[in-house]
Parts: structure tokens; sequence; C-alpha cells
């Protein structure tokens, strides 16, 4: 059985327990590789492993799902929307990550559309949330519901570059790969607010551990770009 089949029986099995338990829910947001030509033929594949997907809710429950992550590479229009939002964030790290490292403040429209295709984009959790996710038993449990997609996701998408959003303690099933500690390196931003602990792996992949990508301004991109670049140098 081949590892994307893997995916789609587990997503399958994972999605019916959440739906039977959440009857508002039409269905798991399938992430992943979200194009794959692209990632696949990118410099560095780069990976964001962030908390859960925000969609539709009221004062009672979160409602939706039941969409693939990919299909907002069709309609996300960067220069219509905020250049603060994790998708804008994302998308220019992984711009210029695959473009020598440019400055990532003026990327045009066309240019954060190309970051946001060479994603591999995963969510712990893979059901609609609401735009803030409080890190606790509720969450945690979510989390292991889903972490065999996560595992299987990150061997098939295989990632050069992993970066955590907020989300480095949190993987919980057989995460593959093993850190280095001794290459561990820690950057902050010129101001000293954000920062990023960047680790190899045994087999020679690169960690980045730091905030969750949402709002955190371009000072956050940039120490997140250069201190890829440094730690590769």
């Amino acid at each position: 059985m081949e590892i994307k089949e893997k995916i789609s029986i587990e997503y399958q099995r994972i999605e019916s327990i959440v739906t039977e338990e959440n009857p508002l829910i039409d269905g798991a947001i399938k992430d992943g590789v979200l194009n794959e030509n692209v990632y696949r033929h990118s410099k560095h594949k780069c990976c964001f492993i962030l908390k859960e997907p925000f969609d539709d809710f009221d004062d009672e429950a979160e409602y939706g799902g039941g969409w693939d992550f990919s299909v907002i590479l069709s309609y996300w229009e960067p220069d219509k929307g905020r250049r603060d939002s994790t998708l804008a964030r994302c998308a220019a790290i992984a711009y210029s990550i695959n473009n020598n490292f440019c400055d990532t403040e003026n990327l045009t429209a066309e240019q954060l559309k190309e970051g946001l295709s060479m994603c591999c984009w995963i969510n712990l959790n893979k059901t609609p949330s609401r735009s803030t996710t409080l890190q606790n038993a509720s969450f945690k449990k979510k989390a292991e519901l889903w972490s065999p997609v996560v595992h299987l996701q990150l061997l098939d998408a295989s990632p050069d570059i992993i970066i955590f959003g907020n989300t480095w303690d949190m993987p919980f099933h057989e995460y593959p790969f093993t850190d280095v500690d001794s290459t561990k390196k820690k950057y902050t931003d010129e101001s000293g607010k954000w920062w990023a602990a960047i680790t190899k792996t045994t087999d020679g992949r690169i960690h980045v551990n730091t905030y969750h990508p949402g709002r955190k301004g371009i000072e956050y991109e940039t120490m997140v770009v250069n201190g890829i670049k440094d730690f590769l140098g």
C-alpha cells in the first residue's frame, strides 16, 4: 500500500470519529502539500506545522469543514487581504527561502501566491476551530487523535525545513525526525521580541521552533528567514 493511500484511509477513519462526535462539522479540512509539482521541485521543501485550521463558529460551537486546504491557491488574493495573515506570513517565508533569502517586505501578490504553492501545510488538528487556539487538554486530545495522519504526512512530504508555529512540543505520534541537540542555535529579531531556536536532525533536516506566524510583523519573517540562512551557511 502506497503512503498516500495510507494517509487517505487514516483521514477517513479519524474523520468518521470526529463527525460522529460533532454533528455540526461537515468533515475534516484536508491539508498537506498544497501543490505537488511546485513543492517537489522547490530548492528547500518547507513545511509549516500549526495547531488547527480556522473556520466558521458561533457562540456555542464550531461548524463547517469538509474542504481541501489546497483550494486556497485558486482564489487567494493576497493583495486584497491582510499582509499580516498567517497565509501571507508562511507564503513570504517559503518564497524567500527558495529565492536566495530575499527580503520579504515588498513581495508582490504573485510572489506570495508562488510562495504559498511551495508549502506543505500541516495542522495538528484537522477540524474547524476558532481564530485563537488554547493549548489545553481538549486540544491535545484532538492532536493525539490526528497524530497518525501527521506522522504519515511528514514521511510523504519529506520536508527539508520544518517550521513549528508554537507547536514544537505537540507532535504526539512517533515523530519521524530526530534532533541533534548540539546543533541548536537561537536567533532573535532586532528588538529581542521574537526568537527562533533552530536545530539539525540526524538526517540533515532543519527544525525551526518559533512563534505562530499570525500577525507577528515583518520583523518576525526577517528573523526566521535570516536565521535559516545563517544556520544553513
